[in-house]
């Protein structure tokens, strides 16, 4: 029965976007200035995400170490986009992380 449902949803969607593409109001210009908006939109996560990983990089150059909790209240940002950014950096090999559970800290390599 939830499979039917979600077929169902997907074939209304499907036809929702097949009249909103045939349009006359859907010209070609609008559907560039939207892409290019999404594009943009991505360039600016991705220069946010690149400084807060480099805002990162500069604190553990002055102290040493840090915490995801110092990450986290220094650029402002939720628990899950610290680690994000953590990960990063350490699958970049720019930091290890070293302690466990509470005690997990970084430090650069």
């Amino acid at each position: 029965m939830a499979k039917l449902f979600y077929i169902l949803i997907i074939i209304v969607l499907s036809v929702w976007v097949a009249f909103l593409l045939r349009k006359d109001k859907w010209s070609k210009n609008k559907t560039y200035k939207l892409v290019e908006g999404l594009l943009k939109y991505m360039k600016k996560r991705e220069d946010k995400k690149a400084e807060g990983k480099n805002s990162i990089m500069e604190m553990i150059k002055k102290k040493g170490r840090i915490t995801n909790r110092e990450v986290q209240e220094s650029l402002e940002i939720s628990d899950a986009t610290a680690t994000r950014y953590l990960d990063e950096l350490e699958k970049e090999g720019k930091v290890a992380q070293k302690g466990k559970s509470v005690n997990t800290y970084y430090i650069e390599i």
